[in-house]
């Protein structure tokens, strides 16, 4: 899951708090809990809450672009490892690199199931 967090300019404790929620939400599932592009401001928050720590210093980019390379590469070394040959990542994904591309989020329950 990459958040794009380019846009947020300030983060408060109730903003720190859901980002935790979400952090532990995909960690219970295995899947990998990724920011791209924070703030000076927001970075600084994120380090001093504890978050950057339990999120994972790797699992921080500036961009949702080098954020998805990232994730295209792990996961053409996970079919490496899992069929012992390297097939196309990114047949998989189509990555569109206009700045201008909009990226659609669907809402996320953090409950209790």
């Amino acid at each position: 899951m990459i958040v794009d967090m380019s846009p947020v300019a300030h983060i408060d404790s109730a903003g720190l708090h859901v980002l935790h929620e979400l952090a532990s939400f995909y960690e219970s599932r295995a899947i990998t809990f990724i920011l791209s592009n924070p703030s000076r401001v927001v970075m600084e928050k994120l380090v001093l809450s504890g978050l950057v720590d339990e999120i994972g210093r790797g699992n921080f980019f500036v961009s949702v672009h080098d954020a998805v390379n990232s994730c295209l590469h792990t996961f053409g070394e996970e079919e490496i490892a899992t069929t012992g040959s390297q097939g196309d990542a990114s047949d998989d994904f189509v990555v569109d690199d206009h700045k201008d591309a909009s990226v659609t989020i669907a809402p996320v329950s953090v409950g209790d199931d």
